[in-house]
C-alpha cells in the first residue's frame, strides 16, 4: 500500500511505502496541513490539500472515517490563535461518506504589527 500527498499550488507529489503486513500504531492521529514561513496571504481562498477516499482502522479493528467512531475535533487557525480572530486557515466540509476533505488557505489581510 502507499499513502500519497500532492501539493496543489506545486502539483508535487510524495508517497510512502506501507509494507504488507507492516502496522504503524498511533495512540493519536493528526491530519491536515502546515505551512511553514508563508510567502503572504493569497487574495482569494485557496485549496492547499485534498485528503481523498480516508479510512481509518484502530489497533483493535474497529473502521471508520476521519470522523470516528472515535472522538474527534476541527481545528481552524486565526490569525492569532484565538476563536475569535480572523480565519486563516481551516478545513472545507466532509464528502463520499466523511473519506474527504481538504484543507484551506483564507483570504486574510495582516495589519501593521501582525
Amino acid at each position: 500500500m502507499t499513502a500519497t500527498a500532492t501539493d496543489l499550488t506545486t502539483n508535487v507529489t510524495a508517497a510512502q511505502a506501507i509494507s504488507e503486513g507492516t502496522t504503524a500504531i498511533f495512540t493519536k492521529a493528526e491530519i491536515g496541513t502546515v505551512l511553514v514561513n508563508p510567502a503572504s496571504p493569497p487574495t482569494a481562498d485557496s485549496r492547499l490539500w485534498q485528503f481523498t477516499n480516508t479510512a481509518v482502522t484502530t489497533t483493535t479493528g474497529v473502521h471508520g472515517t476521519v470522523t470516528g467512531p472515535w472522538t474527534t475535533s476541527m481545528v481552524i487557525d486565526t490569525i492569532n490563535g484565538q476563536a475569535g480572530g480572523q480565519v486563516v486557515m481551516s478545513p472545507s466540509f466532509l464528502s463520499n461518506n466523511n473519506a474527504n476533505f481538504g484543507t484551506w488557505i483564507r483570504a486574510f489581510l495582516m495589519k501593521a504589527g501582525s
